[in-house]
């Protein structure tokens, strides 16, 4: 079952019907007038496989109002910064799916738009694709452009993002600046490395332990004002390391949505 990310998007621009309510850009309602503006990078594949590089990128210029000078020279751009020169005249078939991720990222931002929504952006990438991805998104963030993204993954969230909408079966479940979210956030983490028994722990502040390596613990507490007494109950125990933190975005996530988050 979706969560409803796909449908916001294609609402937003205008693929789908939208129910009610309204989007602007630039205090302008997003329609065919603004569109140019509007990188969109979509989750399926919308590459043409019999198509080489170019020709490709020439069919989405043509659409976004692009000379060919500023198509080939946008795209040039774009195929260097990825190390993908190699690839202008190679037909999309033949392009790996990770480079063809990639390729339609390059989709999105050939004709520099001012507003960038990315779909599932790192889908189909290896770590390493994962990290050159990221930082070009960082670097367009700095640069101005404004970005909405949609991602499983919250650590990539956690790193990219000002403000966040988390969305379970459809439905709102947190929404706002994700530092203010994070901080004000009253349930912690304490993370212990030590041997612990459990079963001894069994402090009524302690909604959930999780012990994923071995004498790796990560205790989660009610408030912040129960912390001192967990730890109390902890000095009991043969303890190599504490550290207390504030719960990630995912933590939260489970936590509001009384499910693990996952593709």
């Amino acid at each position: 079952m979706g969560h409803g990310k796909s449908t916001l998007f294609r609402s937003i621009l205008n693929i789908v019907q939208k129910d009610k309510g309204e989007a602007l850009l630039d205090n302008n309602t997003i329609n065919y007038t603004v569109l140019d503006k509007i990188g969109y990078l979509i989750e399926e594949g919308s590459l043409t496989p019999e198509y080489t590089v170019y020709n490709q990128f020439c069919a989405f210029g043509i659409l976004k109002n692009m000379s060919d000078d500023e198509i080939t020279e946008s795209l040039v751009y774009w195929l260097k910064k990825f190390d993908m020169l190699e690839y202008l005249n190679m037909k999309i078939k033949n392009i790996s799916k990770g480079n063809r991720q990639k390729l339609q990222f390059i989709v999105s931002v050939l004709h520099n738009p001012t507003l960038l929504i990315l779909d599932e952006p790192f889908s189909g990438l290896d770590p390493v694709s994962v990290g050159e991805l990221k930082d070009v998104i960082l670097e367009l963030k700095k640069s101005g452009i404004t970005i909405v993204f949609s991602s499983h993954q919250m650590e990539h969230v956690e790193l990219i993002c000002d403000d966040i909408l988390l969305i379970n079966r459809g439905k709102m479940i947190l929404y706002g600046d994700l530092n203010e979210i994070k901080n004000s956030y009253d349930k912690k983490k304490i993370s212990v490395v030590g041997k612990i028994d459990i079963e001894k722990l069994n402090n009524e502040n302690v909604f959930k332990v999780v012990n994923d390596k071995f004498d790796t613990y990560e205790i989660y507490v009610n408030g912040s004002n129960n912390v001192a007494s967990v730890l109390d109950s902890i000095k009991s125990f043969d303890v190599q390391n504490i550290n207390i933190s504030n719960l990630s975005l995912e933590d939260i996530f489970m936590d509001k949505a009384g499910i693990k988050y996952e593709e």
